[in-house]
């Protein structure tokens, strides 16, 4: 009860100082999972339909909450959202002096302290992540990278005319990326370069269709993908939504079988033609 009476303070703090960062779409009210995919798809398919190429990038971090550092998000705090006095000092409270342990049947782990992290399953931890991480959105801005993040999720794509433009706007991106990496090692974060997935949207009258771009450095070792999964979502190369169709009959079949085998359940066949139907 505490923690959701200090988000209700914090939140329109955020909200009336313009604090929250504008393309974060998570743990804020009326921004969801929705709300990304809603904004990077428009913004894909009105390239689309100028005949430009589209570059999307997606970075994944590692362990992300648990490796926040507890004296720089204090800092941020202070500094950054203009959080001091009796507040700050409640929030180094809420952060410090934890501990945690495993326990495995009636065996019991040795208790070590929580040196870093914000607590799992809290409601101020992930609005804290959001606060530690917004000048990631400072980074991406800087290079003049199309971004949008989802809490520990981020997308970064630009628009391009050509294959030269293609090339220049890949040497944003990847200077873009060089900077995160440096910033997240300052900050004790990482990214998960075995998640990093890369894809190159174009329409049919797109001159960057059947093209293989130059990939900067960065890039390189990341595998260009035919589509990819954003918030539970397929995008293809061509925006066709085939492919998520396909798995979403083959979600709802599998759920159907296991009611079919359910005694508990019924009727059965009625309710199998009826989805199949639509």
């Amino acid at each position: 009860m505490l923690e959701r009476v200090v988000t209700n303070r914090i939140r329109p703090h955020l909200a009336e100082y313009r604090l929250f960062d504008k393309y974060q779409s998570a743990y804020r009210a009326a921004h969801s999972t929705e709300t990304a995919l809603l904004r990077v798809h428009h913004d894909i398919t009105s390239a689309l339909d100028k005949g430009s190429t589209v570059a999307l990038v997606m970075l994944d971090q590692s362990a992300a909450f648990d490796v926040i550092g507890h004296d720089i998000l204090l800092q941020r705090l202070e500094f950054a959202f203009g959080i001091s006095g009796r507040a700050l000092k409640w929030f180094g409270s809420y952060l410090q002096d934890r501990s945690q342990c495993v326990c495995v049947g009636k065996d019991v782990s040795k208790t070590l302290p929580v040196v870093c992290s914000v607590p799992q399953g809290s409601v101020l931890g992930p609005v804290l992540y959001t606060m530690y991480t917004k000048s990631i959105g400072v980074i991406c801005r800087r290079h003049n990278v199309l971004y949008h993040c989802y809490a520990d999720d981020i997308q970064l794509y630009c628009t391009a005319e050509g294959s030269e433009d293609l090339a220049a706007k890949l040497s944003s991106i990847n200077e873009c990326i060089d900077e995160l990496k440096s910033w997240m090692g300052c900050n004790m974060l990482k990214l998960n370069s075995e998640k990093t997935e890369f894809i190159i949207f174009a329409s049919k009258k797109s001159p960057g269709r059947n093209m293989t771009p130059s990939l900067p450095w960065h890039l390189q070792d990341i595998n260009i993908f035919s589509y990819v999964r954003s918030l539970g979502v397929i995008f293809h190369s061509a925006l066709s939504f085939a492919r998520h169709i396909d798995c979403i009959i083959k979600s709802c079949n599998s759920t159907l079988e296991i009611l079919d085998e359910s005694d508990s359940f019924s009727p059965k066949k009625p309710v199998r033609c009826l989805l199949l139907h639509w």
